[in-house]
């Protein structure tokens, strides 16, 4: 995996988003069949590199408010999986489906 030239011109202000990486989506039976069979393969890749690079890393976490959901806080289901590791440097919770479509809290 290639992460880009240090002489870009804004390098300095890239960070990696892992998003939503979160063991409750590894539940068949709730979200339906997989179809990215290497996705967590690449994260491990893609992070370590990026961490090689010392470059900032911001994981965010879908903190669910539905009763029923397994991204609720408390489940297990809520926890990064273990390809998410080490410390982030912005950790951001989030309560939007996606993530993006509203602040971060």
């Amino acid at each position: 995996m290639d992460i880009p030239a240090p002489d870009l011109a804004d390098l300095d202000r890239l960070a990696l988003l892992l998003v939503d990486v979160q063991r409750a989506f590894d539940d068949a039976d709730y979200w339906g069949p997989r179809n990215n069979p290497h996705c967590e393969q690449n994260i491990a890749s893609l992070l370590a590199e990026w961490r090689a690079h010392h470059r900032p890393v911001v994981f965010v976490r879908h903190n669910s408010t539905d009763p029923h959901s397994p991204l609720r806080p408390g489940q297990p289901g809520n926890d990064f999986k273990d390809v998410v590791n080490g410390t982030p440097d912005l950790p951001s919770p989030s309560r939007s489906t996606p993530a993006f479509t509203a602040s971060l809290t």
